[in-house]
């Protein structure tokens, strides 16, 4: 399991072309980042309580002695201090997964793309405005076309202008006229700055009733799945698009097709 952050990729709440490098601790858990200093973290998720210290087969006096142990050996051993955090961030990443399952996987309203009985999920977190998202639309058809036993659920993840919220609204709502991968993909294959007008023109391109999407556009189960889709973000603090999860993986930012292909692939063995 990992979690990786690719150069490139859309954070930008006024710029939906801008690239930003965000450092591997960005995805930590926040209390991990809390804590102000590497030792620190340390201290506070393992040195207070590693799990073999909590087995009642030890004594007050033996778990101190435990403690002052590990604590010792990481003082002398800094260099393994990258790896402890990469254990940690696994945990808690593992753990928040585990939890998120019905609402990243099962919430019955985003679009399921591929095979739907697929033995991989690719979850794709989105913004209709995101440079990075529209180059990564060949990079995920290729990834559709060439593992025919591949998953994919996109999530509309609006965070860069307002506009963002107006397409993920008529995506998710062209939904209900059969249209949603139509809008999807040519909303991705646009090239110009979204806006409610040339949402709706596209959307009529693409064979769509512009009345009836504006009317569907205002269901409650819209706002409630983009506040949903907002909600997981932030739990699993995506902090920008496009962004994958891919069994206990999460990737944010741009990648090649071969590394998606190698993740799913490695999460497909660990399934056997």
């Amino acid at each position: 399991m990992m979690i990786k952050t690719e150069t490139i990729h859309c954070s930008s709440p006024t710029d939906e072309n801008s690239i930003q490098e965000i450092p591997m601790y960005s995805n930590l858990p926040k209390a991990c980042r809390q804590a102000g200093s590497t030792l620190a973290l340390i201290g506070t998720v393992i040195f207070s309580a590693p799990a073999f210290a909590e087995d009642s087969n030890f004594t007050p006096a033996e778990k101190m002695e435990i403690n002052q142990m590990i604590r010792q050996y990481l003082l002398d051993n800094p260099d393994i201090i990258p790896e402890v955090i990469g254990i940690l961030q696994q945990r808690h990443t593992a753990e928040v997964l585990k939890q998120l399952h019905v609402p990243l996987y099962e919430d019955n309203v985003s679009y399921v793309d591929g095979n739907p009985d697929g033995d991989v999920t690719v979850v794709e977190f989105l913004d209709y405005n995101c440079g990075v998202c529209k180059a990564s639309l060949s990079t995920v058809e290729a990834l559709k076309k060439q593992d025919p036993n591949i998953r994919i659920i996109y999530k509309e993840y609006p965070i860069l202008k307002e506009s963002s919220i107006t397409a993920a609204k008529a995506v998710l709502a062209a939904k209900k006229q059969g249209k949603y991968l139509e809008l999807h993909t040519a909303l991705l294959q646009n090239t110009k700055t979204l806006t409610e007008k040339l949402i709706f023109k596209i959307a009529k391109e693409v064979g769509i009733d512009e009345q009836k999407l504006a009317i569907d556009m205002l269901d409650p189960i819209i706002d409630r799945t983009l506040r949903e889709n907002s909600s997981l973000g932030e739990q699993l603090n995506i902090s920008g698009t496009p962004s994958f999860i891919i069994g206990d993986n999460i990737l944010i930012g741009g990648y090649r097709l071969a590394t998606l292909r190698q993740v799913v692939e490695e999460t497909r063995s660990q399934k056997d």
